[in-house]
């Protein structure tokens, strides 16, 4: 076995900087790895979509065309000015269009859902649990 392999194969995990509860379960071997990719990758996917979001939103501008609009910008050399093209130009516009400017605040919450459900997931909690503690069942 290599050398650095089993050194960290030995090492302790007090002097981490995990949450206890996670470290517990991580010991005890209640966190599946499986179910833990499939968390993160989730969390990745909705980071993903929430800056896709904010980048869309950054760069609108209402003189691209979109599905129900014909803007000027495609007209002139430049083409778009959002940075995603056609497509950005036209989830920008359904976007401010549907939800207006709190599709801002959306992405930049997605995000930040994102990043906590991979720095710090919450353990024992099942779908039955989030739906009794939020009508306080």
């Amino acid at each position: 076995m290599n050398t650095a392999a089993h050194n960290f194969a030995d090492q302790s995990f007090e002097n981490h900087t995990l949450d206890p509860a996670m470290m517990d379960a991580i010991m005890d071997g209640e966190i599946a790895p499986k179910a833990a990719l499939k968390r993160a990758l989730w969390a990745c996917l909705l980071g993903a979509l929430g800056l896709l979001i904010c980048i869309v939103l950054f760069t609108f501008s209402p003189f691209d065309s979109s599905m129900d609009t014909a803007g000027i910008a495609a007209q002139s050399e430049g083409g778009f000015s959002n940075i995603l093209g056609r497509p950005g130009a036209n989830l920008a516009n359904f976007l401010l269009q549907s939800l207006g400017w709190a599709a801002f605040p959306a992405g930049v919450l997605m995000i930040f859902g994102a990043g906590r459900a991979v720095i710090k997931p919450r353990l024992h909690i099942t779908r039955l649990d989030t739906v009794r503690r939020s009508f306080h069942l």
